[in-house]
């Protein structure tokens, strides 16, 4: 059987794997507080830094602190805590081929996440998922208290994509011949 090759570029899974992050963060209230209310929370992921065998996948964590201040009046704490973490992936390599001669070359290694958790640079897409998200906030004793002690705790899923390109043998298609086709006749 006869065969031709043909150069494709294919996106394969180069790395994937999950990570969990442990903070332990202490915030001072800008008035004394008599209880936490609520805490709103929600984690960002910045970028990721890709290297060989492992990944820095770094963001904030974002919080808004509403507590009862010394008066009965409910208030509200803004408060960023930046995280990183590295994160192993044996058999991540951030060189990427390219061109006829499959020529192998450094990409920049820094690649931004947007908003959706997803982020792609010179032939790398890097996704971010989060999987769990506990988070504890406590007043300090004794009451009232100006210092909350923020347990953050969350994992994510990391999977990083590589643009390649691939030398595929395939088949060359049959010809047909239609030399030997007969009238089809519709009796009425």
């Amino acid at each position: 059987m006869k065969t031709f090759k043909r150069r494709f570029q294919v996106l394969n899974v180069a790395a994937e794997d999950q990570a969990q992050v442990f903070l332990t963060e202490m915030q001072t209230l800008p008035v004394a507080a008599q209880k936490i209310v609520d805490v709103t929370k929600s984690i960002v992921f910045d970028r990721a830094i890709l290297f060989r065998n492992f990944a820095i996948v770094q963001g904030m964590v974002m919080k808004r602190i509403q507590f009862v201040d010394t008066d009965g009046f409910k208030r509200d704490f803004q408060v960023t805590v930046p995280f990183n973490r590295k994160v192993e992936l044996p058999g991540l390599n951030p060189t990427v081929t390219i061109g006829r001669a499959n020529r192998a070359i450094v990409s920049d290694n820094t690649i931004l996440i947007g908003p959706n958790g997803f982020g792609t640079n010179d032939g790398f897409t890097v996704q971010l998922f989060l999987k769990q998200f506990n988070n504890v906030d406590e007043l300090i004793p004794p009451l009232p208290s100006v210092n909350v002690l923020e347990k953050i705790e969350f994992q994510f899923l990391i999977k990083i994509s590589k643009f390649e390109q691939v030398d595929l043998s395939l088949p060359v298609p049959p010809v047909f011949d239609c030399s030997f086709a007969t009238k089809c006749l519709v009796h009425c």
